[in-house]
């Protein structure tokens, strides 16, 4: 009986960033549970009414069964798992990537917040485009660390109303590129931002410096910071989905076929492992105002 995956290694949209390094973590099964971890309670009264109550957006699960897992993946979350020390500095946190999330929005909802000025604000008008106007400004130059992949294409996005020439959008990594700046062409109202976009792939894994640069004019705008896997630029602002994130591996699950008596080619009994992969942090952590 052959040992051969039913999927393609490739296919799999899970990466695991462990001691500084990106790991896939191929071979899963086709199916896997993603389950959101949003306290929610409800009360219907004896009249008939009805009443919700739903905390923050909450942290996720991931349930990734491996049960064609490669030597690799399966080593990388059995060391997240065992190895007690792995978070203490927060260098080395263990982060994880899922590309279909990371092709939204990377930026955490949680950073562009309404009432800090400092921060791009994502007022959203009909179309899904962000309304700007003075109230939305942004106070002060807005910097996010966002980690990347060697290899990796990635967007940057932001609506402006700035003049033309004026620089909109800066990205920068160390020993890599930049600092590149954006400008805008000047097109952009307050009813209808421009969007101001930039395209890049880094040749080294790494973090990504992203900055928002807020106009001259008092009367100008930036808002709907958005950087995501892919080179489409954005039509629609997307809310953040909180990715890469840090999070905690917890022991596997082991089920062993005990007819299926060994796994060519590391001879050991067929083992079929579920790991529970807990989100416990937001990244990227540090805004730089």
């Amino acid at each position: 009986m052959s040992n051969a995956p039913d999927i393609l290694d490739t296919q799999s949209p899970y990466w695991l960033r462990l001691y500084g390094q990106w790991i896939h973590l191929n071979g899963i099964m086709p199916v896997n549970e993603v389950e959101p971890g949003r306290a929610f309670s409800e009360l219907v009264t004896v009249d008939g009414y009805r009443y919700e109550q739903r905390a923050p957006r909450g942290p996720r699960t991931w349930e990734l069964p491996y049960r064609f897992g490669t030597a690799t993946a399966t080593a990388a979350l059995e060391a997240a798992a065992y190895d007690v020390a792995l978070n203490d500095a927060a260098s080395g946190r263990t982060l994880l990537l899922d590309t279909n999330q990371a092709k939204v929005n990377m930026i955490p909802p949680e950073i562009p917040t309404a009432d800090r000025t400092s921060q791009v604000r994502p007022a959203i008008m009909a179309g899904g485009v962000p309304q700007l106007s003075y109230s939305d400004a942004v106070g002060a130059i807005t910097a996010l660390y966002v980690p990347v992949r060697a290899g990796v294409t990635y967007t940057v996005a932001v609506w402006t109303t700035a003049a033309a020439g004026q620089p909109a959008l800066q990205i920068y990594k160390a020993g890599d590129f930049g600092p590149t700046n954006v400008t805008a062409t000047g097109t952009g109202t307050n009813d209808a931002g421009e969007l101001v976009d930039i395209t890049f792939t880094p040749a080294t894994d790494g973090e990504v410096l992203v900055t928002a640069i807020p106009p001259g004019d008092q009367t100008k705008s930036t808002a709907g910071l958005m950087v995501f896997e892919g080179d489409c630029p954005p039509e629609r602002y997307r809310r953040g989905r909180r990715m890469p994130c840090e999070v905690s591996v917890q022991d596997p699950k082991l089920t062993n076929n005990l007819i299926w008596r060994y796994c060519d080619p590391c001879k050991l009994p067929r083992e079929h492992a579920v790991f529970t992969i807990n989100e416990v942090g937001v990244y990227p952590a540090t805004v730089v105002a």
